[in-house]
C-alpha cells in the first residue's frame, strides 16, 4: 500500500497521552491514507493494552505497533522510519497530538509543490485549554525556498531544531539516523537533514499540540545530558562560506557550550564528575568552535553581555580551568 507520509510515534510510559495522541491520529489516517507506526520502547505501564486498544479503529495496514526493549527516543525513532513506508515522515511524540483542524494545509502543500522538506509552526501547551502558537522562523512564508544559505542561516539563529516541527522526505534520512543513546538528539541531526535538501516551503500555521511535562529531559540538569548537549554541535555539516551562516552557526556552537556549563554547574551530582565532565565538554566545544569562528563573533559583537560570552569562549581555549571556576561560583 502506498501512502504519502508516515506519523512515527515513539512511546514510553505514556499511558496518560496515547489516547489523545492516536485519537489525533484516527480521522487523520483514515481520511489522508496516512500510516502511523508506534514504536513501543519498552513500556513498563499500561501503554501496551492502551496501543492494542486502538489497532481495530484504524484502516487496515495503516497502523502498525512494533514492540522493542528499551533503546532510547533515538533508536525508536529510527526503527519506526526504517519501517515506514510513507513518501514523507511527520514524528511525533506520544505525550504531544496533532491539531487535525489545520492538518489539510499540510496534505495541501505536500500535493502542490512536493517539497523536500516542510517546516511549521506548533502549540505550546501548558494546559488543558492554555496554550500559544510557538516555533515561528525567520524564513519567506508559503514559498519555495532554494537557497541553502537561507534555511541554515534560519535554523541556526532561530534555533528550532525540533524535529517534530518538521517533515522531511523519507529518503533524506537513509543515511542521517538519529545518535543512539543521545539526548538532544534533534541539535545533532536536523542541522544535517537540512544541509541535504534541496527545497523546502515554511507553513506558518500549527500543527502539533507540545506538552513539556515535569519530568522532560529539557527540564533535567545531570551530567549526561549536559555532555549530550554539547556533543549536538560536534558534527555540523560543511557550511556554505556565507557570512550570515558563519555567524549564526559560531553563535550557535557558543551558545550550546555556556548551555551545557550553566547545566552541568547546576547539577548536583559528585564534584570530581562535574570536573571530569567539565573537560569533556570544553573538548566537544573545541572540536567544532574554531578560532575563526572566535574572530567571526568579535568582528561582529557590540553589546556587554555578547563581549561577555565571546571572553568565556576565549577562555575556554586559553584558560579552562580559570572558566569553569568561574561557571561554578555564578551558580553558587
Amino acid at each position: 500500500m502506498s501512502c504519502v507520509l508516515s506519523f512515527v510515534v515513539p512511546c514510553f510510559n505514556v499511558r496518560e497521552y496515547i489516547a489523545e495522541c492516536l485519537n489525533s491520529l484516527h480521522n487523520v489516517s483514515r481520511q489522508y491514507n496516512c500510516e502511523v507506526i508506534v514504536v513501543n520502547d519498552g513500556s513498563t505501564d499500561s501503554t501496551m493494552i492502551e496501543l492494542e486498544r486502538w489497532k481495530s479503529s484504524f484502516p487496515d495496514g495503516l497502523f502498525k505497533v512494533i514492540e522493542q526493549e528499551n533503546r532510547g527516543l533515538s533508536e525508536a525513532r529510527n526503527v519506526g522510519i526504517d519501517a515506514a513506508i510513507g513518501e514523507y515522515i511527520f514524528l511525533l511524540d506520544s505525550d504531544d497530538y496533532l491539531d487535525v483542524k489545520n492538518f489539510s494545509v499540510l496534505i495541501d502543500e505536500i500535493f502542490l509543490h512536493q517539497p523536500d522538506a516542510v517546516f511549521f509552526t506548533y502549540h505550546w501547551l501548558a494546559g488543558p485549554d492554555w496554550y500559544w502558537e510557538s516555533g515561528q522562523l525567520s524564513l519567506p512564508e508559503k514559498t519555495i525556498i532554494s537557497d541553502k544559505c537561507l534555511m541554515l542561516t534560519s535554523l541556526f539563529k532561530d534555533k528550532q531544531f525540533y524535529s517534530w516541527a518538521k517533515v522531511f522526505k523519507k529518503k533524506f534520512y537513509q543515511d542521517e539516523c538519529f545518535p543512539a543513546g543521545q539526548n538532544y538528539e534533534d541539535i545533532a541531526t536536523v542541522p544535517r537533514l537540512v544541509h541535504k535538501i534541496e527545497t523546502l516551503y515554511y507553513l506558518p500555521v500549527p500543527l502539533v499540540f507540545y506538552r513539556q511535562r515535569g519530568n522532560s529531559i529539557m527540564k533535567k540538569k545531570t551530567i549526561k545530558n549536559a555532555v549530550d548537549l554539547s556533543k549536538g554541535t560536534t558534527n555540523l555539516p560543511d557550511l556554505p562560506p556565507a557570512s550570515s551562516v558563519a555567524f549564526y552557526s559560531s553563535e550557535l556552537k557558543l551558545y550550546i557550550f555556556l548551555w551545557s556549563l550553566g547545566d552541568l554547574a547546576s547539577s548536583q551530582e559528585n564534584n570530581r564528575l562535574l570536573d571530569i565532565s567539565y573537560k569533556e565538554i570544553n573538548s566537544n566545544f573545541l572540536s567544532s568552535f574554531c578560532r575563526d569562528d572566535l574572530r567571526v563573533l568579535i568582528s561582529t559583537y557590540t553589546s556587554r553581555k555578547q563581549f561577555k560570552m565571546v571572553v568565556k569562549a576565549w577562555l575556554a581555549y586559553n584558560f579552562p580551568d580559570a572558566l569553569w571556576k568561574l561557571i561554578k561560583v555564578k551558580k553558587r
